[in-house]
């Protein structure tokens, strides 16, 4: 009885260890698989991260060519906004100016024209050389701004160089180098340079 007690004991203790041992062994098992599960979302949600890294990237670059468009649309109506449509190249556009004499003719660019008196109407003008250093002769394709009526008429007369020069009323136009815009400082030089005077608008 006694060694068959010891046998139940033994037996006993026996199952107790095996059940232990089943126990200890399903828990780490089932930890690892915990760890598993939640390392698997991890790793998924890092892979969804990866994922949507890429996407936002690629809508970072999609930005650059969609601000490229609209940097070229905005210069667009720049160019169709100018109120007197497409300028030729060579094109030379006059305005009326009001001075301290009145109404004078000048460039767009506020530079006030002048008219030598040696020059011949209508003929080749004579101010060339060491002249031309300080009025500079007016060329291009004259052209009025828009809505400005002039009693003259432009014309085109041929220089010596066989260049051609913007006359008004046949009188060759200059400008005076170093004259501020809007000024008519050239007027009487010599008492052959005047500005070329119109009637108020």
């Amino acid at each position: 009885m006694r060694k068959s007690g010891w046998a139940a004991a033994g037996l006993a203790s026996a199952v107790l260890l095996l059940t232990a041992c089943g126990s200890s062994s399903s828990s780490p098992a089932a930890t690892a698989t915990g760890v598993t599960q939640t390392s698997a979302p991890a790793s998924s949600s890092t892979g969804q991260a990866s994922t949507s890294a890429p996407s936002s990237s690629s809508a970072t670059s999609a930005a650059p060519s969609t601000s490229s468009p609209s940097t070229h649309q905005s210069a667009q109506p720049q160019a169709s906004s100018n109120p007197g449509g497409t300028i030729a190249a060579g094109t030379t556009i006059f305005i009326d100016q009001m001075s301290k004499l009145g109404f004078v003719l000048a460039l767009a660019n506020g530079q006030v024209v002048y008219t030598y008196a040696h020059d011949p109407t209508g003929g080749t003008p004579t101010c060339t050389g060491a002249c031309t250093s300080i009025w500079v002769p007016v060329t291009g394709v004259p052209k009025l701004v828009l809505g400005l009526r002039l009693p003259g008429s432009f014309s085109l007369v041929t220089r010596s160089d066989g260049t051609k020069q913007i006359a008004y009323n046949g009188h060759p136009l200059y400008t005076f180098k170093g004259a501020r815009p809007l000024t008519t400082a050239g007027e009487g030089v010599d008492g052959v340079w005047h500005v070329v005077k119109l009637p108020a608008p």
